[in-house]
């Protein structure tokens, strides 16, 4: 796995909750995300600690933020359009709603209106449910629709208690992540992540298989509390010469929790340490993002 300055970088920033409006600037389409730091930036990005810090009821920047999207859109700078995007989300303003809401009904883009979506169900607004479940019951849906739909219903079904919703998601996730394209593998692996359980489980372990892809699942993995498979994964990525290989298997080690993984970061050589000596400042636990208080 060939890892650029750029990308270590950007996970770095991802890790640092103090960082979250240069993380929102960082983002861009231009960027070959892999699927699994995709999905890890999502986790971050929608956890509830962070909507916490973030949320806002100032309108009149929220209609900067709307105005913002439109100049993007007449450029066609599809990266500054999903930014915009995901910031409108922040606000809890009835201008943010409605705009979301339009963008379902009438953008003509495809991935705006899968963005958005995504970020109108994020805000867990029930009053607004109905727009998502309305582009749902269309007769013919694409993959990408269908992934953005099953992670709008997976948000409502776990923090809303929608479990009709949550069926659903599982349903569609079932039909289209078998053998998913990077793309929708991304959003496969955020819902997969946040609806836990043995279904979690299951998906990742199939994910093992893969060799470009094993060493994250390992990660998510032991973050579910599933070792067995994960250790032996993550011990081996400690011998890694591609620092960001071993940065992954640190922090999975210190998700398992146990002290025979605490030696085997402890034993680890200075020059590969260097960020488990930082784990206050750089780690953080996709466990407890994910169980956040309720707004």
């Amino acid at each position: 796995m060939k890892v650029t300055s750029y990308k270590l970088r950007l996970v770095i920033l991802t890790l640092l909750f103090s960082c979250f409006l240069a993380v929102l600037e960082a983002q861009t389409l231009d960027y070959n995300y892999h699927p699994y730091e995709y999905a890890q930036e999502e986790l971050f990005l929608t956890s509830f600690g962070i909507k916490k810090i973030y949320v806002s009821d100032d309108c009149d920047r929220v209609r900067d933020v709307i105005n913002n999207y439109y100049d993007a859109a007449a450029s066609g700078e599809d990266n500054e359009k999903y930014k915009y995007l995901r910031m409108a989300s922040y606000f809890q303003c009835e201008e943010a709603f409605n705009f979301l809401e339009m963008q379902i009904k009438k953008n003509p883009n495809e991935t705006d209106r899968c963005n958005a979506i995504m970020f109108l169900a994020w805000m867990l607004n029930p009053d607004y449910l109905h727009s998502i479940l309305e582009y749902a019951a269309k007769d013919t849906l694409s993959i990408q629709e269908k992934a953005a739909i099953a992670t709008a219903f997976m948000f409502f079904g776990i923090y809303n208690a929608k479990l009709d919703l949550k069926e659903q998601s599982i349903k569609m996730l079932d039909e289209i992540c078998e053998d998913a394209s990077p793309l929708i593998l991304g959003s496969c692996i955020l819902n997969y992540f946040s609806l836990r359980g043995e279904i979690a489980i299951s998906f990742f372990t199939t994910q093992l298989k893969q060799e470009e892809f094993k060493l994250y699942a390992a990660l998510f993995l032991a973050q579910l509390g599933e070792h067995k498979h994960a250790f032996p994964i993550l011990v081996e990525a400690l011998s890694s010469e591609d620092t960001y290989e071993v940065h992954l298997a640190v922090m999975g080690l210190e998700a398992i929790d146990t002290g025979e993984a605490y030696q085997l970061i402890r034993n680890l050589p200075p020059n590969k340490n260097r960020y488990a000596l930082k784990r206050p400042q750089i780690h953080f636990d996709l466990n407890e993002i994910k169980k956040g208080d309720k707004l």
